[in-house]
């Protein structure tokens, strides 16, 4: 499974409000947001039904069907999802055509995916399954079997999600396109991903895009470059990434797709904070944050103001920093969210505490602390007990700063986040260098390293090396005086 991070997730796409946490794809970095993925395979999974219904609906659609497939979008479009449902089920009368009857049942399987209620969703994509192996229609059972290939992976059935995808290939050598083959590649690239498999994952990820090239299908091309760089992010290859951004930037503009155009900039601004090149980070992200604030994006200036707090902070301009720290904690205030506030005000207690202001950084940390018990996640838990740590570094109460990091190190093991890992085994390596125990020091600095070299985090491998190496000096230079005594 990808690794809980801090970077907060939004969806720029604002499709429709359902959030599956437990399977969002979220990078390893710490203090940064970003721009939702779920958005990105909410959008994908959206577009394969409108395909389907639109490849399947032909002369052997009636009008009466029709016009209830026409209504019951339109109350998907107002969000009105059990209407769109009462329009749907009506059409399943004695007298639809069983090629009807699949089409609205792929329907009702998508309107329940989107009220969250993936059981009924599985029950009616099955029924439409059924109608067309029955019917022995090969074009219609390819795109059902595609549906319920993405259905699997937002289960979290990755097995059943990839022996789905089994059939599909066979059945395409059949009835040839290219659409529906690339459909199923990411589908199954998705579910590899997901099962922690990334080569095999990449692999067919490449296959999509190859396929969708062929198919001329720009939109499509995009997303999946957008799907294939936050991979290539999360496995730490950066550079990849910057390289699939960039050319989804491109084309978005091109095609004047603003939404998807900041969705890019925010990624890239993810980027090249990771590899580590700041200014650029920061550029981007501006751009981003312009950008929505011109397409009334208001949902979102909070994450990105966070963004380029976090920046601001990386570059060591701790006022610049807290300056868009407290405009995200003022927004995340207006608009009452606990999860927001709670991020914010953790983050503003870390900025406090590097500029020196142990007062505010223990009001904003403990504060946060509280919010985190009605709605936050554990990832965030990791960094407030890690800064609660810190700050007891602060006043020299290191028995109870060991016990902060130590209860952060245990959930960050436990949920699979290197970053909150790394931050731990650092200050837990920084208290043992204190008390003089060299060999501790060296030891949580080690793992540290370890897991800064694996994710690609430059700057910590950079600072864990100078304070080995300083160790090393240290130990050294102690050995030559006891030798120079005895």
């Amino acid at each position: 499974m990808p690794q809980p991070s801090y970077f907060f997730i939004i969806d720029f796409r604002e499709i429709y409000s359902i959030v599956i946490e437990k399977y969002n794809w979220v990078t390893r970095e710490r203090n940064l947001v970003r721009i939702d993925a779920t958005g990105i395979l909410e959008m994908l999974f959206t577009t394969i039904i409108t395909r389907a219904v639109e490849g399947l609906t032909n002369s052997d659609v009636s009008v009466r069907i029709q016009q209830l497939i026409k209504k019951g979008n339109s109350e998907l479009e107002k969000g009105h999802l059990f209407n769109a449902i009462d329009f749907f089920k009506s059409g399943l009368t004695s007298d639809t055509s069983a090629y009807e009857a699949c089409i609205l049942n792929i329907l009702l399987g998508h309107v329940y995916f989107l009220n969250g209620n993936l059981s009924k969703s599985f029950e009616y994509t099955t029924a439409a399954e059924q109608i067309t192996k029955n019917s022995n229609n090969i074009r219609a059972q390819i795109m059902v079997l595609t549906i319920k290939e993405f259905l699997y992976v937002y289960e979290g059935n990755f097995d059943n999600a990839i022996s789905t995808f089994q059939a599909i290939p066979t059945l395409n050598a059949i009835f040839l396109d290219k659409h529906w083959l690339s459909v199923a590649y990411m589908g199954q690239g998705l579910a590899y991903y997901y099962r922690g498999e990334f080569l095999v994952a990449l692999e067919n990820f490449e296959q999509a895009l190859d396929l969708s090239k062929k198919t001329v299908q720009i939109e499509r091309e995009a997303t999946y470059l957008e799907v294939m760089g936050i991979a290539f992010h999360d496995m730490g290859n950066v550079e990849k990434a910057a390289d699939c951004h960039k050319e989804v930037l491109s084309i978005s503009r091109k095609s004047n797709d603003k939404v998807r155009e900041v969705y890019n900039l925010g990624e890239l601004m993810l980027d090249y904070c990771r590899l580590g090149d700041l200014d650029k980070a920061l550029k981007f992200g501006r751009k981003a944050y312009a950008l929505c604030l011109d397409l009334g994006l208001k949902y979102h200036e909070f994450d990105l103001l966070h963004n380029i707090a976090t920046v601001w902070k990386d570059k060591g301009n701790l006022n610049m920093a807290k300056k868009y720290a407290a405009e995200a904690l003022n927004i995340a205030q207006k608009e009452k969210s606990d999860a927001r506030i709670c991020r914010a005000m953790n983050n503003l207690g870390e900025l406090y505490l590097q500029l020196g202001d142990i007062g505010h950084a223990i009001q904003h940390t403990e504060d946060a602390q509280i919010l985190h018990e009605k709605a936050g996640d554990s990832a965030v838990q990791t960094s407030i007990l890690c800064n609660l740590g810190l700050i007891n570094q602060k006043l020299n109460d290191n028995k109870q700063a060991l016990q902060y990091h130590n209860q952060s190190l245990k959930i960050a093991d436990d949920i699979g986040f290197p970053y909150g890992q790394l931050e731990n085994l650092i200050a837990i390596g920084d208290l043992h260098n204190n008390k003089g125990d060299v060999r501790k020091a060296i030891l949580y600095y080690s793992k540290a390293l370890g897991i800064a070299r694996e994710c690609g985090f430059k700057k910590h491998e950079f600072d864990i090396n100078k304070k080995i190496e300083n160790l090393g000096l240290k130990a050294f230079s102690k050995k030559s005086q006891d030798a120079q005594t005895y």
